[in-house]
């Protein structure tokens, strides 16, 4: 491939997330014949921990993207602070109650339930969004069930799991048919939704902004729905139980065709 790699490797304490992390050095290790190699010292590396290569950002504004807002299956709006009281207001006068959620990444998130005002639920974390220009998301509360994590690259479905934190790639493949209904919790009953949620899946890589994310669904009632984006950085990301050999080789391929 004419060069080498580094990947850093996570400190954590956390099994899953080390086995998730070890999994897809290791798929990458060999599908670039040995060229990514364990990253030493404290330099940056290009994979894993501060990885500055195939990163997007920090936050990806999968609010503004058209793909995800036709496409989330429910009533969906953003707002900055000062606004936000008013916008649930109007939630809950259609008999909504409301998740709100801050634009900055696994930053804030909250319910505010029809009875109860943002001042309720917000409290002191009002100072941190007062003068923030990131929007807060206010959204329909809904009960998605059956979630999955799809990768994407290049807009294309690179691979997919079930999103439960008790999965890993060594799950890899989850048996047809066993899906979870919420996040680490295990619901065997056979169910058949998950080829409409391929389907839209690949339908929103098609439409979406960004050519790369990690986009996450689950079923409202009997129709498939977009959760939310994240970006997808090689390394520091959830796995599951998804194929990370496929998603090593599709990382590979985009980075030599796009540099």
């Amino acid at each position: 491939m004419g060069r080498e790699w580094t990947y850093r490797l996570r400190d954590t304490n956390d099994p899953e997330e080390r086995l998730e992390d070890a999994a897809l050095f290791k798929a990458l290790y060999d599908a670039s014949d040995g060229m990514v190699k364990p990253a030493t010292g404290n330099s940056e590396a290009d994979f894993g921990v501060r990885g500055n290569r195939f990163r997007h950002s920090f936050s990806l504004a999968y609010w503004n993207d058209r793909a995800f807002l036709r496409h989330c299956g429910r009533r969906f709006e953003t707002t900055l602070f000062d606004g936000l009281q008013g916008r649930v207001e109007s939630f809950h006068a259609l008999g909504h109650d409301v998740y709100i959620k801050s634009g900055f990444d696994k930053f804030f998130n909250a319910v505010v339930n029809q009875g109860e005002s943002v001042a309720d639920v917000v409290g002191d974390m009002a100072y941190s969004f007062i003068d923030s220009p990131v929007p807060l998301m206010v959204q329909e509360l809904v009960d998605f069930t059956f979630e999955h994590r799809f990768f994407v690259i290049g807009r294309e479905v690179v691979t997919w799991s079930p999103a439960a934190y008790t999965l890993t790639p060594i799950d890899y493949p989850v048996p047809h048919g066993v899906a979870w209904r919420k996040q680490a919790d295990m619901n065997s009953e056979p169910w058949n939704g998950l080829d409409a949620m391929v389907a839209l899946a690949r339908q929103i890589a098609k439409e979406m902004e960004t050519d790369s994310a990690v986009i996450d669904l689950g079923m409202i009632g009997d129709t498939p729905a977009c959760v939310e984006f994240n970006p997808f950085h090689a390394g520091q990301v959830g796995l599951f139980a998804c194929d990370v050999r496929a998603l090593a080789t599709a990382v590979l391929a985009s980075l030599m065709e796009n540099g």
